[in-house]
């Protein structure tokens, strides 16, 4: 209900919708879910419009991660950056997410651990 009084404000940008429908397309509901209610609390230190302007460059460049998003609202925000992101910025946002991505995939499958090897004779 509170989500469809925002839309008829016109508080709920439809680009929005766009990264959650990707985010459940790339991730399962629940890591799509954390990563949308992460992306929508980056307006408390962003603003509305610094939130969505990360979230249509993150669409852009296909980077389909809310952690893509915090790294380019953050960047916009940054007092030596007063002009937009460049694509190039949101091509080092998507390596940065995916490096994160990767790194938390390593931590969470424990490596197997070697065979022991048993003596053929004995």
């Amino acid at each position: 209900m509170a989500l469809a009084q925002e839309r008829e404000r016109g508080a709920w940008p439809a680009c929005y919708d766009e990264l959650w429908q990707a985010l459940t397309g790339r991730y399962d509901a629940s890591e799509a879910a954390k990563q949308m209610v992460d992306v929508l609390m980056l307006t408390r230190e962003h603003g509305p419009a610094g939130v969505e302007l990360a979230v249509r460059g993150a669409l852009a460049a296909g980077a389909i991660d809310g952690r893509a998003v915090a790294v380019l609202a953050r960047r916009a925000a940054a007092p030596e950056r007063a002009t937009q992101p460049t694509p190039t910025a949101y091509l080092a946002a998507l390596l940065e997410a995916e490096t994160a991505e990767r790194a938390e995939r390593r931590k969470a499958v424990p490596h197997a651990q070697a065979p022991r090897r048993v003596p053929l004779h004995g």
